[in-house]
């Protein structure tokens, strides 16, 4: 196979603006809406206002309500057995043909409550969360792990749309 020598990038993502800081690149998001209302940040309070109406309610709620019922699980194959079970206590997962549950301890990740969450992106636009993490002895349900300390995942703070600002 022959070597291909790579040159200097000729474009830009899209909905990008290259912008000079000192001596590097940064990408600046160009607004594409031409709606003022409609432009981030004033599009928030538009689009909760436009919730309270029953027919976009209803179209939410077809999107939703499929994705709140699935059956939710992870493709294991090939994946060592203990990384299964860490990665399912961690975010929160039922084990397969098992019913999934609300928060089942005072810390960390119910997958059903952080679902209902990730789906403000659908009338927000975007739906941000901080991980969270902390050093911990494995919980009793990771106990067959031979741990003894895991980073746990302890949440995944929702960072609501209506509160993120811009700064410069």
């Amino acid at each position: 196979m022959a070597e291909t020598k790579i040159g200097k990038e000729a474009g830009s993502p899209g909905g990008f603006e290259p912008t000079k800081q000192g001596s590097t690149t940064v990408y600046l998001t160009t607004p594409v809406e031409c709606n003022a209302e409609l432009a981030f940040p004033n599009n928030i309070p538009v689009f909760d206002k436009m919730r309270a109406d029953s027919q976009v309610e209803s179209v939410l709620n077809a999107i939703q309500l499929p994705i709140m019922s699935a059956q939710w699980d992870l493709h294991t194959d090939g994946v060592d057995d203990n990384v299964v079970q860490l990665v399912r206590t961690e975010l929160g997962l039922p084990e397969p043909g098992t019913e999934m549950a609300g928060r089942q301890r005072r810390q960390g990740i119910s997958w059903k409550q952080h679902l209902r969450e990730v789906l403000t992106m659908l009338w927000a636009g975007f739906m941000p969360f901080e991980q969270v993490y902390e050093i911990a002895p494995a919980r009793p349900d990771q106990e067959g792990l031979g741990l003894s300390k895991i980073i746990h995942l302890r949440k995944l703070a929702p960072r609501m749309p209506r509160l993120v600002s811009i700064t410069s």
